[in-house]
């Protein structure tokens, strides 16, 4: 019998409707379609191929979490309601999830389009994962005991699946090159607040990397009470990324920027651009901020 596949689609803006019909859409070779979103109102030409979750969770992670809840397929993959899957996506799903009994999480490669559609080329991995939401693929009778973790980490639901996989089984991760997903790229998207004056790049990283300080202090401790040791690689990204995003939230909110500075030099393997600049954080913090914006590579 065919692997089933639960497509759980993620809504968070009702402005979006018309790109959540497409990304619905796209998904239509799923044996269900869940549509997790805290508006109502019916998906046109959709009506009755899908199922409604209301959730009052504001976090991408907390609405992934509602979404493997409400999931009756053994497989669930997700998808963000600005981006869309290619045809085939499906079918390699239920391909590798049945070839491999043991798989837990599967991640793979995308293409990335502009708010038209038009392609703007291939996306590109980071550390060895192409981890973005729609690219995400998980065994549900798996999932399902890991929601708790999900909604400790707020909004940064991609690098938690991968950390909790990484650090429950490893050698249960699949990882491939071949491109399943279109991500759409526009205005809405985090990596564009660069593009903004200084005051507004401030603005919005100041809401943003809190909740980046949430997530990496979930990961950290879910990999800590599983038993991994300080002197893991794992462990040790972990604490680097915490520190950066700890600085770099007291650096946006001008707040105990100093302390946060020097608790980040004093980590060992940090970013060593940011090294430099927690270093001028610690004589001029203004001046630091508006360095982060002229020169920011670590959004």
């Amino acid at each position: 019998m065919a692997i089933s596949i639960s497509a759980v689609v993620v809504a968070h803006d009702p402005d979006r409707r018309a790109m959540l019909r497409d990304a619905v859409a796209s998904a239509a070779g799923a044996d269900e379609i869940v549509v997790v979103r805290p508006y109502d109102g019916a998906i046109e030409g959709w009506e009755g191929r899908y199922r409604d979750v209301r959730t009052t969770d504001p976090t991408l992670a907390g609405k992934q979490a509602d979404g493997v809840e409400a999931a009756r397929g053994e497989v669930v993959a997700f998808l963000d309601d600005d981006d869309l899957w290619k045809p085939e996506k499906v079918g390699v799903l239920r391909e590798r999830f049945a070839a491999r009994p043991d798989l837990i999480l599967l991640n793979h490669a995308y293409d990335m389009i502009d708010e038209s559609g038009r392609p703007l080329g291939p996306g590109r991995p980071a550390n060895g994962r192409w981890t973005l939401s729609s690219n995400l693929a998980v065994r549900r009778a798996w999932a399902a005991g890991r929601t708790a973790v999900l909604r400790g980490a707020g909004w940064e639901a991609d690098e938690t699946w991968v950390l909790v996989a990484d650090v429950d089984r490893p050698d249960a991760v699949e990882v491939l090159d071949r491109s399943l997903t279109l991500w759409r790229y526009h205005e809405a998207n985090v990596s564009r607040s660069h593009r903004t004056s200084a005051a507004e790049f401030t603005a919005a990283h100041a809401r943003l990397y809190p909740r980046w300080v949430r997530a990496e202090t979930t990961m950290l401790g879910y990999a800590r009470a599983q038993g991994l040791p300080e002197t893991s690689a794992l462990v040790a990204r972990r604490r680097q990324r915490l520190a950066a995003f700890t600085f770099l939230a007291a650096l946006e909110n001008d707040a105990g920027v100093r302390a946060a500075a020097r608790t980040f030099r004093d980590t060992p393997g940090v970013d060593p651009t940011l090294r430099r600049l927690a270093g001028l954080a610690r004589v001029s913090p203004g001046l630091a901020r508006y360095a982060l914006f002229r020169f920011n590579r670590f959004h």
